[in-house]
């Protein structure tokens, strides 16, 4: 029989109401033997995958005391700001410290996810995206002046998110911060010597390690 077997989260473990999240476990481990756990996620930050990314933290915290900290892979171009900013502030505030790293692409709203890890980290050649936020428009032809104020409320108050959290963990002064969160203009695409220079990570991982325990969270097709 292999050492390592998949469990699909549907089943019997206390993550089952969350269908599109697996788990890899070293089989015959016990809850206090775990001193390795990593969580990759790839894919669009949604409601969806950042409650299973919550829930595969509170796992953790809760089952595997042991764990010195947990290390977050992160692959997605963004997705949902508010989400983002809720996975953001459960990452910041783990028991157990979480280390984010950059595993190819870390862009929009996926930057506040990686925003919250006690480190910072990133493969060599990952990319990283800062750019302004954006909201859908009413798909009518003419506005009316209430309209216009709410869909500008929308982007301010998404662009606020960013500009609070790219303060708490990038080096941006706020000049350059707020020509960012204003215009696709301004947008940057950093690479990881650049993304140092910001002070957005602190300094190259050499791959994705094995471990005890791994969650896997995409987005279902």
């Amino acid at each position: 029989m292999s050492r390592m077997f998949i469990a699909l989260l549907l089943s019997t473990i206390s993550l089952s109401a969350i269908a599109d999240v697996s788990v890899v476990k070293k089989e015959g481990v016990k809850s206090d033997q775990v001193n390795s756990i990593k969580i990759i996620y790839d894919g669009d930050i949604t409601a969806r995958e950042v409650i299973q990314l919550i829930s595969a933290i509170d796992e953790a915290n809760n089952e595997y005391t042991n764990v010195k900290e947990i290390k977050l892979y992160i692959n997605s171009f963004g997705g949902s700001i508010e989400s983002g900013y809720l996975a953001y502030e459960a990452i910041k505030n783990s028991s157990i410290p979480i280390v984010t790293i950059n595993a190819a692409m870390v862009g929009s709203s996926a930057t506040l996810l990686y925003c919250g890890g006690k480190k910072r980290l990133s493969l060599a050649s990952a990319t990283f995206m800062l750019h302004p936020a954006a909201t859908p428009n009413t798909k009518q032809e003419y506005l009316k002046n209430n309209e216009i104020e709410k869909l500008s409320k929308s982007v301010k108050d998404a662009n606020e998110k960013f500009k609070y959290v790219y303060q708490q963990c990038t080096n941006i002064d706020t000049e350059s911060l707020d020509k960012i969160l204003f215009s696709e203009d301004y947008s940057k695409y950093l690479n990881i010597d650049e993304a140092i220079k910001f002070k957005l990570t602190s300094a190259k991982e050499t791959g994705i390690i094995p471990t005890q325990i791994s969650y896997y969270i995409t987005n279902k097709d």
